[in-house]
């Protein structure tokens, strides 16, 4: 092996190294996301979350918890795809799967970037919870 191609290929190493170093300082980044503005409707809920992350988000899961009564089951309740812009509010609604439930407590679970790297709740840090209240009739 020539002299150029030991140096081209302790070169290129460093580069991958590098790079894959970068990836995973991006994917350990604070909450991505902001969530306010929750409310119940029927059989609905509407939320209005903000991308506080620097690049586009392509897909969001969210769980949902009912804190009604002594059970606290966490389950993912809804997945929205799209293209997320940073600093831009999006309205959402999706269907209530916790009905019955008179506080929900929506929380975080997955947000997939458009570079295709992946926040999850349970590597990265905690994002704040929404807790809705239905309106009693």
């Amino acid at each position: 092996m020539s002299q150029i191609s030991k140096c081209l290929c302790k070169s290129l190493t460093a580069v991958c190294l590098l790079s894959l170093l970068a990836q995973q300082a991006r994917a350990e980044i604070a909450c991505p996301l902001m969530m306010f503005d929750g409310k119940s409707e029927q059989d609905d809920l509407g939320l209005t979350f903000m991308n506080k992350a620097k690049v586009p988000i392509r897909q969001i899961e969210f769980y949902c918890t009912s804190l009604n009564g002594q059970s606290e089951r966490r389950s993912v309740c809804h997945t929205e795809t799209g293209i997320f812009y940073p600093g831009t509010p999006y309205p959402i609604r999706f269907s209530n799967a916790t009905k019955g439930a008179r506080t929900i407590l929506v929380s975080l679970r997955l947000v997939q970037f458009s570079e295709g790297f992946m926040w999850t709740s349970t590597h990265d840090q905690a994002c704040r919870s929404l807790q809705i209240s239905s309106r009693v009739k």
